[in-house]
């Protein structure tokens, strides 16, 4: 079991919507990143069952504060949260994730508009105190889906 806590600060480009439409788009579960004025705080609380090699699964949840740095913003909360499985060969990962963001404090007129789902597909080399990987992630709301087929992205965990 873990506990995360983090920030995110504001160091988005203000008045420049390129990198702040090219973030959200390619990592819509964590949008928050990529506001300019806006300070997000997390949580995270994770659980990995990951052997030598066979089945592994995963969860996490937890709480995103997004608290305005200027201007006449609102504080917003939102929860982050994960189902994760795969299976770890001997030296790669292979894994699939269902990743939502629901909204907590703003007024929503349909239910099921309070909630963002993703799916995650991903293969991590998983020895060394480098470890790439690459990833492929599928939007499942509508309209993201219809306008976005999907995003590939690379990935590097260093440990430390």
């Amino acid at each position: 079991m873990f506990l995360s806590l983090g920030a995110f600060l504001p160091t988005m480009p203000i008045g420049k919507y390129g990198p702040v439409l090219i973030g959200t788009s390619s990592d819509y579960i964590r949008f928050q990143k990529y506001l300019p004025r806006v300070l997000t705080v997390y949580g995270n609380l994770a659980f990995h069952y990951i052997k030598d090699k066979g089945f592994i699964f995963g969860w996490e949840i937890g709480p995103n504060f997004m608290i305005p740095t200027e201007g006449d913003g609102e504080f917003e909360a939102y929860i982050h949260y994960a189902l994760a499985a795969g299976y770890r060969l001997k030296s790669v990962d292979l894994k699939a994730e269902l990743r939502g963001l629901g909204i907590i404090t703003e007024d929503v007129e349909i239910f099921k508009d309070r909630f963002f789902h993703d799916l995650a597909f991903g293969v991590q080399w998983h020895r060394g105190k480098i470890r790439p990987g690459v990833f492929y992630i599928i939007y499942l709301k509508k309209p993201w889906s219809d306008n976005i087929s999907g995003v590939t992205g690379l990935r590097v965990d260093v440990i430390l």
